[in-house]
């Protein structure tokens, strides 16, 4: 597509940044699954594996967002939103697990929900600087060391 026919259906980059997100979106979704009653955990498994695979999806993300932390952006509104609306979902699904014994009953679930998302950006981008950093593994660490309950001592 030539330069004028992006200008046709996409006002300007940004515009077309966030179609590309979009999709983006919908690839992660269609990776991670629907959010079932207590799968939250393993669906953010499967978003990270998924990332690992899509390094031009994933560094494009990673660049926006960073970009859209300036209140004047054009997707800053929507960023906004898109953290608080994850951590929200995050939050019931945590509280539903603690209550089925699948996540700590010591922690609070509105800080683990912020920290699930920011963990999953900071590998993602140490991973983006370094592509030897494995993602998968990383993240498996935090969700068994802080969220999973820790298994009873083997006798």
């Amino acid at each position: 597509m030539t330069p004028a026919g992006l200008l046709h259906h996409f006002a300007d980059k940004e515009e077309l940044f966030a179609e590309v997100l979009h999709q983006r979106d919908e690839k992660v979704r269609a990776a991670a699954g629907d959010p079932a009653e207590h799968t939250l955990l393993e669906q953010a498994k499967r978003v990270v594996a998924h990332n690992q695979t899509s390094r031009g999806l994933t560094s494009l993300y990673a660049i926006v967002s960073a970009e859209a932390t300036d209140p004047e952006h054009p997707s800053h509104a929507e960023f906004a939103a898109r953290y608080r609306a994850r951590a929200d979902e995050a939050v019931e699904i945590l509280r539903r697990g603690q209550e089925a014994g699948e996540v700590r009953d010591d922690i609070d679930p509105a800080l683990a929900a912020r920290l699930i998302s920011a963990v999953m950006d900071g590998i993602q981008l140490q991973w983006l600087l370094d592509e030897s950093v494995d993602m998968v593994p990383l993240f498996d660490e935090f969700v068994r060391r802080y969220l999973y309950p820790a298994a009873p001592p083997q006798s």
